[in-house]
């Protein structure tokens, strides 16, 4: 616990002087604000080490994870970014995470 609270009161600190209070205050209150969820189905599997998207519910994920985030009250005010591959289908994959 005390190293973690003197490694971010340092790293304040440092920023503070190097950047000015200011835009390092800025910088920190847009990075919690727009902190978000990115969603995207995954064209491999788990441990392949390879960050492939795929369209919701076509992946190796599928849509059964999705539905458990759509059901989750942690995610509700939480920006839900959608990353899919097919900007065709973003109307779709949008109704669709809405219907679950």
């Amino acid at each position: 616990f005390w190293f973690w609270l003197l490694f971010w009161f340092w790293f304040w600190c440092f920023g503070v002087l190097v950047f000015g209070f200011g835009v390092w205050f800025w910088f920190w209150f847009w990075f919690w604000f727009w902190f978000g969820l990115h969603l995207n189905d995954s064209k491999k599997g788990v441990g392949s080490h390879v960050d492939r998207h795929e369209c919701i519910g076509k992946g190796m994920i599928g849509v059964t994870a999705f539905r458990m985030i759509m059901h989750d009250s942690r995610f509700d005010d939480m920006p839900l970014i959608l990353e899919t591959p097919d900007e065709e289908g973003w109307a779709e994959e949008i109704r669709m995470l809405y219907a679950l």
